[in-house]
């Protein structure tokens, strides 16, 4: 989906829980080629770029779903209407309201975990372009215990590196970066009432 979107120059907006891989997948997607990424996590966007000044021909808006600031949601809605630029928008919630009119519904793509699942080639590749060099047996069973999990490769990956063998204690491992990403993600965006609540 993200060729897709990225051959025909059209928006796309990806969906999906946390840690299902979404930013992971388009970095790596876009580990060559120049992009500029705004994080739209505060509600709004402090800095508001012209996008011709922008000189990387993709704009990756993450956490769009939080905006909430008016002046901010006009400025990627100029952009979207007026610019040349390729647009990713990266969410853990459905299409906000504000981005959603049928001109903008024409164009754009929309993408959710299922399609961030890498393929067996794609696995294979990022795990050598990761300097982890295995048998093809070994690449299997990581692609199946990760289940094509961007982020969870990228974890996995880097405790492989050394001898390259994919181990129990590797998956025990790579899981702790991982679940230390979820718990800050998810934790770290509750109200004190919402923790109080989940972990009481």
């Amino acid at each position: 989906m993200i060729a897709q979107a990225d051959e025909e120059n059209r928006p796309l907006y990806i969906t999906g829980p946390i840690g299902c891989g979404k930013t992971a997948a388009i970095e790596y997607y876009y580990r060559r080629t120049a992009h500029h990424t705004i994080d739209c996590a505060d509600g709004r966007i402090a800095q508001k770029i012209e996008p011709a000044r922008v000189r990387a021909g993709t704009i990756i808006f993450d956490n769009v779903s939080y905006l909430k600031d008016e002046a901010s949601i006009q400025y990627v809605l100029d952009i979207l209407k007026n610019s040349e630029k390729h647009l990713i928008f990266v969410s853990r919630a459905p299409r906000p309201v504000w981005l959603m009119s049928d001109s903008i519904d024409a164009d754009i793509l929309i993408a959710d975990e299922r399609d961030m699942r890498m393929t067996k080639e794609q696995v294979f590749k990022f795990l050598v372009e990761n300097d982890v060099h295995t048998s093809e047996e070994q690449m299997m069973t990581v692609m199946e215990e990760s289940r094509s999990n961007p982020l969870l490769l990228k974890c996995l990956a880097f405790y492989m590196k050394e001898g390259g063998v994919y181990t129990k204690e590797v998956n025990t491992f790579a899981r702790i970066p991982y679940h230390n990403y979820l718990d800050k993600e998810l934790l770290g965006r509750m109200t004190q009432e919402e923790k109080d609540f989940l972990l009481g």
